[in-house]
């Protein structure tokens, strides 16, 4: 594992939390219309709610609360990583070369935004990185390879 695959982690875990955060909102949104019109039916006639319908309320409701659960976890664990990565990052001597790596791996800007905040050409940008990524490698190597190891 190299320096760049290192710390595209919190992307990968940034998209598993966007993920989740979607579902959850879609789940929300099925149970409101569910719980909806069976409050619209129950209205128009005194029908008594069958058991199958609230049954899927609730099965929703579970779902929700479990990926809360999963999500916050992700986000904990995100966060924990975030922290690591933002210290390992400081040990890169050159500030240009450590505001690269921050926008990119910590803060997840795109490279476009990160060249016009810096005042760089995108392909003068990506040269810049490849410098930081090996800078980034050079003070953390060893933390590298035991993680590799370790998730071997």
């Amino acid at each position: 594992m190299g320096a760049k695959e290192y710390l595209q982690q919190g992307f990968r875990l940034n998209s598993r939390i966007a993920a989740i955060v979607r579902e959850i909102e879609y789940l929300r949104e099925v149970a409101l219309f569910v719980s909806k019109i069976n409050g619209m039916a129950g209205a128009a006639s005194e029908k008594v709610q069958s058991r199958g319908e609230g049954d899927k309320i609730g099965e929703a409701v579970a779902r929700i609360a479990d990926l809360e659960a999963a999500a916050m976890l992700q986000v904990k664990f995100l966060l924990e990583l975030q922290e690591k990565i933002k210290k390992q990052i400081a040990k890169v001597a050159n500030e240009d070369l450590r505001l690269i790596l921050y926008w990119r791996y910590v803060s997840f800007e795109k490279w476009e935004q990160i060249a016009v905040s810096m005042n760089y050409s995108y392909r003068y940008l990506l040269r810049r990185h490849n410098a930081a990524l090996q800078a980034f490698w050079q003070k953390n190597k060893k933390v590298i390879e035991g993680h590799y190891q370790h998730v071997k």
